[in-house]
């Protein structure tokens, strides 16, 4: 197995570059703090949840050649125990179109929880520590 490794590009929020062990550039993580649609929160049903306790916004594109290797999953793991780890959050969003199954696929491998929202088409994961 290769090791991975997330390097930053800026500030601990920003865009972090997937790389096995001395490779190249397969992907990378998006993961920022923005305003969550109401629509999206609203979805979230069951979870005691308002704007201020999504505090950021996690997600991953990787290179079509590289999809189905675990890299965006082992990268989003990464971030995630940073998030909780070392920043203390509580709550880290993604949000993906539900026609992007392999991004859909991805958040539960990162123990998210699944909701679907707008009318089906958007599906978010909701992580927490």
């Amino acid at each position: 197995m290769h090791q991975y490794y997330c390097g930053r590009r800026g500030d601990t929020f920003g865009h972090y570059d997937i790389t096995p062990e001395g490779g190249i550039v397969v992907g990378h993580i998006s993961f920022f703090t923005r305003p969550i649609p109401t629509e999206a929160l609203c979805a979230i049903e069951g979870t005691e949840v308002n704007r201020s306790s999504i505090e950021a916004e996690i997600g991953w594109s990787i290179r079509e050649s590289e999809r189905g290797r675990g890299y965006a999953s082992r990268g989003g793991r990464c971030i995630l125990d940073h998030a909780f780890d070392t920043l203390n959050l509580n709550r880290v969003l993604a949000i993906a179109d539900t026609e992007n199954a392999a991004s859909v696929r991805v958040m539960p491998k990162l123990n998210m929880d699944t909701f679907a929202y707008a009318n089906g088409e958007k599906t978010i994961g909701l992580a927490t520590p």
